[in-house]
């Protein structure tokens, strides 16, 4: 009937719901979602005090321009706990704005979860899609999403929002596609993040999210652009664009980044492009990176301070790193290094390619390092350093850079294999092997350079019956030989 077919959907307006910017629509607006049936917003500015609950139904309006929630300190749509359960709960085509500025702490769709300590409990189906968030009046936050499985996010525009995307806690498949946010003026009050993931604490103990995907994002002003701090599996960024002041992505988690461009915010002074920090799960919270481009855009004011990749704090080892195929980019000098790697384990570095003089100092500059692989990178005028002094045991692959120097040191009791590595091409060592006991470091069609560097200590390394080892002595920089009994020669002096 045609009651019926009315009854399908109904207006805010119905239920007097004014859009005029000044009237306080909400209990209007709340009246018409409590019926159960998806809501219409017709053209109109509408004014609201408290938040909007919705439930599993579709909200939709005229455009995102055209049909617009004016928040006054408060969050604009926001689902209770355990409220959802498929079919989806649908937001469409709705614009969000604060009245005043009044919401630099409230996210445009809140979904707080449970608090913490208590037992998990989802939300489950939940979809956003060509809306558009404080173009006319900034807001805290976009998303905040706690305790969510499925959520599905399109075509999202931000403008002047500090945390474009919160995931906290169990957040489950996941799905963010085109959503942006430029924030040339927004607020101090949240930290301004581009996509952040958080743990949460449980009865059951502690939750990450996982199985998230996000595609063709870009957040553009801000602090960071990722800061990933929890994550499980199949927690994916592709083709992300972000200008950050201070790190492109910040990764303390297990991921994978696609493509995409981490670029430097005007405002950088010292800036990296991706920051990998601890491993707190050991070695299996590994990070691969593919074709992904730094580029300082604007040269950061302290280049000192500033990387291409900063792997590892120093302090504890870092795990898995895997950069394979990316763009280092910008105008000279604007880095101290490129790649630079503090103790890690298991680093892979592959077909890179970084811009001539971009570097106050090497392109790749790797210390206290076990298992590191290095192939068929093209470093213009650089310097491949490379040193694990302070591990016990270490070995690793050099193989095929294109760069002016490699400095190696020291390599005594250690096994690795380095080959045609150099610009120039000219003058080979042939099977040139140094043996100490039962460890190797071996060169082979290696360029006759005096940039290539081997160095120990001040002293002959310990000797060995039946062994040779050849060695520069860094106190007088001469080249010498110890034999098996200990006797040492001068190959050459340093003169």
């Amino acid at each position: 009937t045609v009651q019926a077919k009315l009854r399908e959907s109904v207006s805010v307006k119905d239920f007097g719901a004014v859009g005029d910017s000044v009237t306080d629509d909400t209990v209007a607006i709340q009246a018409a979602i409590d019926t159960g049936f998806s809501v219409f917003f017709p053209k109109g500015n509408y004014k609201i005090t408290t938040s909007i609950k919705v439930v599993s139904a579709k909200y939709w309006g005229e455009g995102s321009g055209q049909s617009i929630i004016k928040c006054s300190s408060c969050h604009a749509f926001e689902v209770e706990n355990n409220v959802l359960d498929r079919p989806a709960c649908i937001i469409e085509a709705i614009g969000i704005d604060s009245l005043s500025n009044s919401c630099d702490d409230k996210f445009a769709f809140y979904l707080g979860g449970v608090t913490s300590g208590a037992v998990p409990a989802y939300n489950s189906g939940f979809t956003v899609q060509n809306c558009e968030v404080g173009r006319h009046g900034r807001m805290g936050g976009g998303f905040y999403l706690k305790d969510v499985f499925r959520a599905n996010v399109y075509n999202v525009g931000m403008t002047d929002v500090s945390r474009m995307i919160q995931l906290v806690g169990s957040v489950v498949q996941a799905y963010f596609n085109r959503v942006i946010s430029n924030n040339d003026s927004a607020a101090s009050t949240l930290n301004k993040y581009g996509i952040s993931t958080e743990v949460a604490t449980y009865s059951t103990g502690t939750l990450v999210p996982e199985n998230c995907v996000f595609e063709n994002c870009a957040y553009i002003r801000g602090e960071r652009g990722i800061s990933h701090q929890a994550g499980g599996s199949n927690m994916i960024f592709s083709n992300f664009d972000t200008e950050a002041s201070a790190f492109g992505a910040y990764i303390n988690s297990a991921c994978v980044m696609n493509n995409g461009i981490l670029g430097a915010d005007p405002a950088a002074t010292a800036w990296t492009g991706v920051f990998r920090g601890v491993s707190p799960s050991g070695e299996h919270q590994a990070t691969y990176f593919n074709n992904v481009e730094i580029n300082t855009l604007r040269s950061p004011s302290t280049p000192a301070s500033s990387y291409g990749f900063d792997v590892g704090d120093g302090i504890s080892p870092v795990y898995g790193m895997v950069i394979n195929g990316c763009r280092f980019q910008g105008t000279g000098g604007d880095l101290q290094h490129a790649i630079r790697g503090r103790d890690v384990r298991d680093i892979t570095i592959n077909d890179c390619v970084i811009e001539d003089n971009l570097t106050i100092g090497n392109e790749i500059n790797i210390t206290t390092v076990q298992r590191a692989y290095i192939t068929n990178n093209r470093l213009v005028n650089g310097t491949l350093f490379i040193d694990d002094a302070n591990v016990t045991a270490s070995s690793g692959i050099i193989i095929g850079n294109y760069c002016s120097a490699i400095t190696f040191t020291p390599f005594v009791n250690k096994n690795w294999l380095i080959s045609n590595s150099l610009a120039t091409e000219t003058a080979y060592f042939a099977g040139f092997t140094i043996d100490k006991n039962t460890n190797n470091a071996v060169f082979y069609g290696q360029t006759e350079s005096p940039t290539f560097a081997l160095t120990d200590g001040v002293s002959a390394p310990s000797f060995a019956s039946g062994k040779a080892i050849l060695y520069v002595d860094t106190a007088d920089g001469d080249l010498k030989i110890v034999f098996g009994d200990g006797t040492v020669k001068t190959i050459m002096t340093d003169t």
